[in-house]
């Protein structure tokens, strides 16, 4: 519908993302620094056709895997982006969960990682990159998919104790974050 809710969470990173009425709040908790922005999606896609878009090809393959019960099919994802590095997403996709892509592509608006137009619902991404010169792996893997409704109030973001900033202003940090 017109909302959801995803959480990523590891030893020393809590990513809280909401989206709700057009409105995108993500929250960041890593090692006790609370930050985070809530925008519009019109502010989210505002200025974005000056912006050189990273151009990004799936190869669809033939193996499949059940990752929460589900078939996933795994998918090569292969980003380019302006003065970047290539990006190689692995990703296994499920076409069985329906979701409204709204706040995925809201999230690759403001710095995650560009799924382009991927067919499905990931259930498992693994990412190779160089980070201070070291190799580091991301891979986030869906432990559980529960279909029961849920309340409405799971879908309103507690702020407290979070440094809110305008979303320009965290574009600005994503951007001194990447050189």
């Amino acid at each position: 519908g017109d909302k959801s809710k995803t959480e990523v969470s590891s030893m020393m990173y809590t990513s809280l993302v909401y989206f709700r009425n057009d409105t995108l709040t993500m929250l960041n908790d890593m090692m006790g620094n609370k930050m985070g922005y809530t925008a519009s999606k019109s502010e989210i896609m505002a200025g974005e056709e000056k912006e050189q878009a990273s151009k990004t090809d799936i190869v669809y393959t033939k193996e499949k895997k059940m990752i929460a019960g589900y078939e996933c099919t795994k998918a090569i994802i292969t980003n380019v982006k302006k003065k970047q590095d290539t990006l190689r997403v692995i990703v296994w996709v499920t076409d069985r969960i329906k979701t409204d892509q709204t706040p995925r592509t809201l999230q690759q608006r403001r710095g995650g990682v560009d799924l382009g137009n991927l067919k499905g619902h990931p259930l498992e991404m693994e990412m190779k990159h160089r980070q201070d010169n070291q190799d580091v792996t991301v891979k986030m893997t869906t432990l559980s998919v529960d279909t029961t409704a849920l309340a409405d109030g799971e879908f309103t973001p507690e702020t407290a104790g979070y440094k809110l900033i305008p979303f320009s202003e965290w574009k600005e940090k994503m951007k001194n974050a990447e050189r």
